[in-house]
């Protein structure tokens, strides 16, 4: 039987997640799933690329006699089932939460699901208006699973999410990390996370950047085709088409960075409602987070 993974990226979404992913894949004492977002703890969600079976899943891990093997699954966060199937795979499991604004973490995340034709409603209001009756099941985007991705509220309140973490792994397991300090000052998160994880720093060899830019893509068809289907549909794939030819392809497919303009009413709206969200966030991470999108001077004044 292989060693089990005992490191988590558990979420969130947007908040740097494949970054993290990236940089730490590098270092020498590090194993990270060579398949991202395997989701494989988070049973109470569904989607084709999910991957539910163990040696599936085992084999991601290609050299799980390093001291640190681990994996990156944002929605883990937002899953009932995988805090307490994590604990139950690898008690001793260390966990990293990456956090942001709630504002910024909605803004982005509609923009992203609007680049890769996961969300059909430009209009930011609109979508946000529509996450009742989503909830429900309705008026869902075509290719959009699992469907908790568009509840871009619940998406953003974090600290709840946090909180059931808390309940089921002790606080010096878990690691918190903006967004704002991986771009600032990626460097100084490297080497906490160093810490936290109890290996060397060996920050000179490993390439620090952001590896998930965003962009648009411009055939849904080639982005199902390659990136939405399930992973052992991908892997045959594989065997047909060279990897180098199908990541040509996604580069390709990819367009220039998609930004959706939002209005101020919609911004002013969202830091109103989720001001106590951000002071639950600081008391529970004893992280600052500031917002790119600031509610305008009428609005404070108030």
């Amino acid at each position: 039987m292989k060693p089990k993974p005992n490191l988590f990226i558990v979420g969130a979404p947007k908040c740097g997640t494949t970054t993290l992913h990236r940089i730490l894949e590098q270092h020498p004492d590090i194993c990270m799933s060579s398949f991202k977002e395997p989701h494989y703890f988070a049973t109470d969600f569904d989607a084709p690329q999910y991957i539910r079976n163990e040696r599936t899943y085992l084999n991601l891990f290609r050299q799980p006699d390093r001291k640190v093997v681990g994996e990156s699954s944002p929605l883990y966060l937002y899953s009932d089932a995988a805090p307490h199937a994590i604990h139950k795979s690898n008690p001793d499991a260390k966990i990293i939460i990456a956090i942001r604004h709630p504002v910024d973490l909605v803004v982005s995340l509609h923009n992203a699901l609007l680049a890769n034709g996961k969300e059909d409603i430009k209009d930011l209001a609109e979508a946000l208006e529509l996450e009742q009756i989503r909830g429900q099941g309705k008026n869902l985007p075509r290719h959009c699973k699992p469907e908790i991705v568009v509840q871009y509220r619940t998406i953003a309140r974090i600290s709840e999410r946090i909180r059931h973490y808390l309940e089921v792994f002790s606080p010096s397991q878990i690691f918190f990390c903006s967004l704002e300090e991986l771009s600032k000052t990626p460097e100084q998160v490297l080497s906490e996370i160093c810490n936290f994880l109890e290996i060397d720093n060996p920050n000179d060899d490993i390439v620090i950047d952001s590896f998930n830019s965003r962009k648009s893509v411009r055939s849904k068809f080639i982005q199902r085709m390659f990136v939405l289907t399930p992973f052992e549909t991908k892997q045959r794939i594989k065997k047909l088409i060279p990897s180098p030819i199908i990541q040509f392809i996604n580069q390709l497919n990819q367009s220039s960075k998609f930004d959706q303009v939002v209005d101020l009413e919609t911004i002013e709206k969202l830091n109103l409602g989720f001001e106590q969200e951000v002071k639950a966030l600081t008391e529970l991470t004893g992280l600052c987070l500031t917002s790119t999108y600031q509610p305008s001077a009428a609005m404070q004044s108030k």
